[in-house]
């Protein structure tokens, strides 16, 4: 990882403003998509929870409030994709992708913990599936 300098790794230990997005991101959308199955087993307690508790709210309210952070999120990451930086765009990807995978991982449902249906899909055209390759044969 050629663009991973010593000056990246203290960019991204100083609680940048793109680490923290994608944290949110994948913290809230996980507590979204798995917070009544965690219940279930005695998991701790997830920021819905304490939202909910906080604010003497429905879990249905909670989760509009939180995904407002959740869209907040997205807009500083792409803030922060878009504005000139001295770092490597090939390292800022590494955050963004992070937020994606997270993203698809999380969206409706935990995919990770349930990971059957279309996440199964999806790890076979990453990881299994051949893809056609199609060329044409140039006559000289």
């Amino acid at each position: 990882m050629e663009d991973t300098t010593e000056e990246a790794l203290i960019w991204a230990t100083s609680n940048p403003k793109l680490i923290v997005a994608a944290s949110t991101i994948g913290r809230l959308t996980n507590d979204f998509a798995g917070s009544e199955f965690e219940q279930e087993r005695g998991h701790v307690v997830s920021s819905l929870d304490c939202y909910m508790k906080q604010h003497n709210t429905s879990r249905q309210n909670a989760i509009k409030e939180l995904l407002k952070l959740v869209e907040s999120a997205w807009k500083d990451i792409n803030e922060q994709c878009l504005n000139p930086t001295q770092l490597p765009i090939t390292f800022l990807m590494r955050v963004l992708n992070l937020a994606r995978t997270m993203d698809v991982i999380y969206k409706d449902e935990d995919r990770y913990t349930n990971s059957g249906g279309i996440m199964k899909d999806y790890i076979k055209a990453l990881l299994v599936n051949k893809i056609p390759i199609h060329y044409k044969k140039k006559h000289i």
